[in-house]
């Protein structure tokens, strides 16, 4: 027997709920659409009932009207004098027939005035009355309504002409209650004045209260009228109406206004309407039992059709336990057997689904397996090299017992970038394979080999003698590059700088060695590479340093604790001053006069170099206008260019729009790059001054000599000056070696018809002697020490009158 839990106690208890809100729902509906539809008919019924009311009344005051003119004509036929005598005034005609003009015209006053003299016959006519018959004298125009004061009447009031040609004011006036009898019997409904409920109290706000004194029986109103109705109920009965029911009747009651003499009247019609209100709830109540007959029709079905599937589903849900503990023959038995009956369903069908998953998942788990395995293997094999990877590395290190000593070896090739760039990815891979096997040869139980990063690797070296077995280990790492790298037919040179760091007794952490280990290669790059160094504290200083300098450079700029300076530079054979280079100075609160050398390194690994050149940029155009300004508008400003500036064209564009802003010619801008930056990527840095020289820029190849001097590139692409790296100057004054070498290149870099700039002129004979070697253009303290913007004019004026002339012209 199925026992009424799980899935089938929440099927019935869900098809209940979905019962009960259908039901509800359905109840609402049809109670909506009645409610719809009873409004539609009432508000047929009003309209219908308005429309009839009207024209009703439109016939009860034709009717009045119609009655005046046959009195005052019945007046002038009876009133003709015989023989020509003398005609009785209008007032003695109608008071001497009163009494039967009342009866027969259902009268209930007269007034008649007739020369300047008014005469009332029944009722008293004054207040509105009254003020509609002097309307009349004043206007000349008839005047015919509904008009209350103490009562209501259906007045009409005309002007006449009598047989003498005088006028009389002839005012007739008959009670309107019976005028509301007649429409209330006409269109079967109880009609009443009434008055506006602004006027009321709150305590009187009951249609009772709103009843004029019209004459009516007030005992035909129910007994609900003397409630209190809310606001909202009489402004309901005011526009749309309002359907008051009770246990025995059903009323509908609304308001219509009906156009008076002077004031408009509020007519309050009262409709039966038991037998609609009736018909409708019997027609809900019906729609209401035939659904719930259906609902429970539906629901035994469902609960009949729904015992033999929910045991097949709890069949699957407890295979799908044993699927889920990987008892994957246990869940088999559970299933049984595949059956082979012409009449399976769709649950049939879900357990041959589950026999295929159980089949399918069994192979998953298997493969799952075999790819765990090969994931591990990925996480700590690095695909390229085969060494271990930086996951290794960290758990090697946090696994190092506190007593244990351990040295790390942060390797990081010297120059890789370039052949990554020159030569294609695919020739960086195979080098980093080759160094990967080199680094294996010193590996053994104590040596562990990583790859951490692109070019990076790292050598843990544990339980060590002594700092001589470290010293041995980093000279032959160093020894591992002496050999070039054979790629593609070509050797290829590759050294690496490394940085030592030593963790002893459990000092630091993982990380922290690691840093110390980065932070001495970076050193070992700076003394020049292909080279080790042992971390101390001095380097965590400079680090200390690069830290500050890459955080404070924002707020510093902000600051302006950047300036711009500017040294001149001379015609070596004129001392004319032709160009200006222009150098940032960095001024820190802390750190002091930082060298642009030390700044710009740090500046260059991240996105602030861009914010450092913009500003320079901007600092040199304004320079140049001044300049301008001042009449020294042929001098040529020099702005250094760095690596990463050359990786696209934005630095090219940003000065361009600067110079045009200022209608300034970018060739007074010459770009200096350095003979190092160029041959470090040389193809991107060939597109680049091409594009430069595009766009009117000057060219210059800074620092030449301190690299690969060499006249193949120097012919490959265009530029307009080479600048002598000052080292090759240092003592040009006394060394012969240095002349000789300077007298070469000045040959040499002339043969391509490109003038020379030689940097560091300190004393008056290296200007002679560079003057003499061949320099065009000299640069040096003995000119000028970089000066400020403020200083620059007063240098140009000083060095005039003492050393030379300005050619401005």
């Amino acid at each position: 027997m199925i026992r009424i839990k799980g899935l089938l106690l929440k099927t019935l208890v869900t098809i209940n709920i979905v019962a009960l809100v259908s039901l509800a729902a359905s109840y609402g509906f049809v109670s909506s659409q009645q409610d719809h539809q009873l409004n539609n008919q009432l508000s047929e019924l009003k309209q219908s009932q308005t429309d009839s009311l009207k024209l009703l009344l439109d016939k009860a005051i034709e009717a009045q009207i119609n009655a005046s003119q046959e009195l005052f004509t019945l007046y002038l036929l009876n009133n003709t004098a015989p023989n020509n005598e003398v005609a009785l005034p209008a007032t003695e005609f109608f008071k001497a027939n009163w009494s039967k003009l009342k009866l027969s015209f259902s009268l209930d006053a007269l007034v008649v005035e007739e020369k300047n003299q008014k005469y009332y016959l029944g009722d008293r006519i004054n207040g509105r009355l009254q003020e509609s018959v002097n309307q009349l004298i004043s206007d000349s125009n008839q005047v015919s309504g509904v008009v209350c004061e103490s009562r209501c009447y259906l007045m009409v009031s005309s002007l006449y002409r009598g047989n003498n040609g005088e006028g009389i004011s002839f005012t007739i006036a008959s009670e309107f209650t019976p005028t509301l009898d007649y429409v209330s019997s006409v269109l079967g409904v109880n009609a009443f004045l009434v008055s506006d409920i602004l006027n009321l109290a709150d305590e009187q706000r009951t249609i009772s209260s709103m009843l004029q004194n019209t004459g009516n029986e007030l005992q035909v109103i129910p007994s609900f009228f003397s409630e209190t109705l809310s606001i909202e109920q009489f402004d309901s009965i005011s526009t749309n109406g309002l359907l008051l029911s009770t246990t025995q009747e059903h009323l509908f009651v609304w308001k219509n206004r009906l156009q008076g003499i002077h004031q408009d009247l509020n007519l309050l019609l009262v409709s039966n309407v038991n037998q609609v209100v009736s018909l409708k709830q019997k027609q809900k109540q019906y729609v209401i039992i035939s659904f719930i007959t259906l609902t429970l029709g539906i629901l035994i079905t469902i609960i009949l059709f729904s015992i033999i599937p929910i045991s097949q589903i709890n069949k699957l849900r407890k295979t799908i336990k044993l699927i889920g503990d990987k008892q994957y023959d246990h869940a088999r038995l559970k299933l049984g057997n595949i059956k082979h009956s012409k009449h399976v369903d769709e649950l049939n069908d879900l357990e041959n689904e589950f026999r295929n998953a159980i089949d399918l998942l069994e192979n998953y788990q298997n493969e799952l397996e075999y790819s765990q395995q090969k994931l591990v293997r990925q996480a700590t094999i690095d695909s390229t090299t085969g060494l271990f990877t930086r996951n290794v590395l960290i758990e090697d290190i946090s696994r190092i017992k506190q007593h244990e000593k351990i040295a790390i070896f942060f390797l990081d090739l010297d120059g890789f970038k370039p052949v990554n760039d020159n030569l294609g990815h695919e020739a960086g891979d195979i080098i980093l394979k080759k160094i990967g096997y080199r680094l294996k040869g010193v590996s053994n139980k104590y040596i562990k080999v990583y790859r951490i990063g692109g070019d990076e690797f790292v050598i843990a070296y544990t339980s060590y003698s002594s700092t001589s077995s470290l010293l041995k280990m980093a000279k032959a790492i160093v020894e591992l590059f002496n050999s070039p790298f054979s790629v593609y037919d070509s050797n290829i040179n590759m050294t690496a700088s490394i940085g030592i760091a030593i963790q002893e007794q459990g000092l630091l952490k993982p990380d922290q060695l690691l840093r110390y280990a980065d932070i001495a290669m970076y050193q070992a790059k700076e003394d020049g590479k292909n080279r080790y160094r042992f971390f101390d504290a001095s380097m965590r200083a400079k680090a200390k340093e690069r830290f500050s300098i890459k955080h404070d450079f924002l707020s510093s700029l902000n600051a302006n604790q950047l300036r711009m300076v500017y040294q001149p530079i001379v015609c070596a054979q004129t001392q004319d001053i032709t160009k200006l280079e222009a150098l940032c100075r960095w001024e820190h609160p802390v750190l002091g006069n930082i060298p642009p050398l030390t700044f710009i390194d740090v500046l260059e690994e991240s996105e602030n170099m861009t914010i450092l050149f913009d500003w320079i940029a901007t600092e040199v155009v304004n320079e140049l206008e001044r300049l301008d300004e001042l009449g020294y508008n042929r001098l040529i400003m020099s702005i250094n260019i760095s690596s990463p500036q050359l990786e696209d064209d934005k630095a090219l564009e940003l000065i361009k729009n600067k110079l045009d802003l200022r209608n300034i010619s970018p060739n007074r801008v010459e770009l200096e790059i350095t003979e190092t930056t160029l041959i470090t990527n040389f193809s991107r840095a060939s597109q680049w001054v091409q594009l430069a020289n595009q766009l009117g820029f000057r060219v210059a190849i800074d620092d030449f000599g301190a690299g690969y001097s060499s006249l193949s590139y120097l012919s490959s692409f265009g530029y307009d000056t080479v600048k002598l790296d000052r080292s090759l100057l240092d003592r040009i004054d006394t060394d012969k070696k240095q002349q000789r070498i300077i007298s070469s290149l000045t040959q040499m870099i002339h043969s391509l018809s490109v003038p020379i700039v030689a940097e560091g002129a300190e004393t008056e004979q290296q200007l002679n002697m560079l003057a003499g070697l061949g320099c065009d253009y000299i640069q040096g303290y003995f000119i000028s020490r970089p000066v400020s913007h403020h200083q620059l004019i007063e240098f140009f004026n000083s060095y005039k009158q003492h050393q030379g002339t300005l050619s401005l012209v």
